[in-house]
């Protein structure tokens, strides 16, 4: 893709938009970028919506498991510094683990934690700091959970995640380094990438920036707040907060010939697939996930917290990259991530034929919502209430200024026939008629006064 035209963009931020509306989502914030530059920021809904304080993109974020990626990095740097070696046994680093009941330990290494192929308990036997019904363990009880539980599986026979493994390799960093691994990560990481909104843990001083994080719906439509709260030994799985712009730049530096943070030949060893996942199309390499959408080869990582779920994705081919950050349970940051890049490819890297703005518009009826847009092959027609908004897309053929024939569409829906305009006489259109049903132009999409 040789650009995103200015006209994606902007139709992406306005289905955002209507989107929030529609979802009941506390709020989130986007990015996109194109060859390491950003290209849209946008926030939608509320960081805290009791005081109805607006999201921005400047909010912060609990981005929980993208946590894992500056990790694995640091593991990386550690290496080419001459340190360790990723297929050490993490014995070597981490002695007290020599007293294991289950031997196995001897034989597992960095790089199977690294790839969650270790075969270690996700995250120990009583998990419910998850739900923050405890503190998160601190080292002690980290190594005592960690001993309380023999390898679940067999140790480099399959993908098994881990937060405790990724909580053991921030361990390591620190024996290697002589660094605590907070301080590792903002001197190796954080302070030459010059990232001003990145921080390893919680704490008191960013309190005001970082958004409020909320529980799912219960079934009244209400939500609860989640206590922010610091994660402790477990820091370099998911003790970290962004945001969007921040980790544009992240990301950015993460792509093969950039010159930054590492070799281009250890990006290349993290970014290749090394077990895939039962997931379709998902696999997992050292810190980062993989995942094919479309014709897409991505690489990035996922995050869930208490309170937020997040997603960065970026294509090393085309080096477009997108994140989407969410504070709240059921907001699928992933399957809006899918979206966008969606909507990137189905409007091309070309911009739409000027003259063909004028049919342009969001269209509502009783049963639903339409975009008709502008688009490089000509005018098409979309429903966008949706997360899968390119999986219908109309293809419409143009008659005169103010008629549209449906050339490609479902068989079950209205092939062959006319979308006729209704204009005003300063020229706006006041209605549409779509296979001789009406539709009047809706900013969000809501029902006319005229039915209700």
């Amino acid at each position: 893709m040789k650009s995103i035209p200015q006209h994606t963009i902007e139709y992406i931020d306005k289905w955002l938009e209507m989107r929030w509306k529609w979802e009941y989502i506390p709020g989130f914030s986007v990015a996109i970028a194109k060859d390491g530059k950003v290209l849209f920021k946008g926030a939608y809904g509320y960081a805290d919506t009791d005081t109805k304080q607006k999201m921005t993109p400047h909010h912060l974020f609990r981005i929980a498991s993208q946590s894992k990626t500056f990790t694995a990095t640091s593991i990386m740097q550690l290496e080419e510094q001459g340190k360790l070696r990723i297929d050490d046994p993490v014995i070597m680093h981490l002695a007290w683990l020599k007293d294991h009941s289950d031997k196995r330990w001897s034989e597992v290494t960095i790089r199977q934690l690294l790839s969650h192929s270790a075969g270690v308990v996700r995250d120990g036997l009583d998990a419910d700091y998850w739900q923050l019904g405890r503190d998160f363990p601190d080292k002690d009880q980290l190594h005592g959970a960690i001993m309380d539980s023999d390898l679940i599986v067999e140790p480099n026979t399959r993908l098994k995640y881990s937060n405790y493994g990724y909580s053991l390799l921030g361990e390591v960093i620190e024996l290697v380094s002589g660094m605590s691994y907070n301080e590792y990560v903002t001197v190796h990481i954080i302070e030459p990438l010059g990232l001003k909104d990145t921080y390893p843990e919680y704490n008191d001083k960013i309190a005001s920036r970082l958004s409020t994080g909320y529980t799912r719906q219960n079934l009244q439509r209400t939500r609860i707040a989640f206590p922010h709260v610091v994660t402790r030994s477990m820091s370099a799985a998911t003790g970290f907060c962004s945001n969007v712009n921040d980790l544009m730049i992240y990301y950015a530096a993460q792509q093969v010939g950039s010159g930054k943070l590492l070799s281009d030949a250890s990006k290349k060893e993290m970014q290749r697939v090394h077990w895939k996942s039962s997931r379709k199309d998902g696999s997992y390499g050292l810190g980062f996930e993989m995942e094919k959408v479309g014709d897409r080869h991505l690489f990035g990582h996922s995050g869930g917290f208490p309170g937020f779920i997040t997603r960065t994705a970026i294509d090393p081919k085309d080096k477009v990259a997108v994140t989407v950050l969410t504070n709240c349970h059921g907001a699928w940051a992933g399957m809006i991530v899918k979206a966008i890049y969606g909507l990137i490819d189905e409007f091309g890297d070309e911009p739409p034929n000027k003259s063909h703005l004028k049919y342009e518009g969001r269209f509502v009826s009783l049963h639903g919502l339409m975009d008709i847009v502008a688009h490089a092959g000509g005018v098409r027609a979309l429903y966008p209430n949706s997360w899968f908004p390119v999986d219908a897309v109309d293809k419409l053929s143009i008659i005169d200024d103010n008629t549209l024939r449906i050339e490609e569409t479902s068989d079950f829906d209205n092939p062959g026939e006319e979308i006729k305009y209704i204009r005003g006489s300063n020229g706006r259109i006041e209605k549409i008629i779509d296979g001789g049903g009406t539709r009047f132009p809706s900013l969000d999409g809501d029902l006319m006064t005229l039915w209700t």
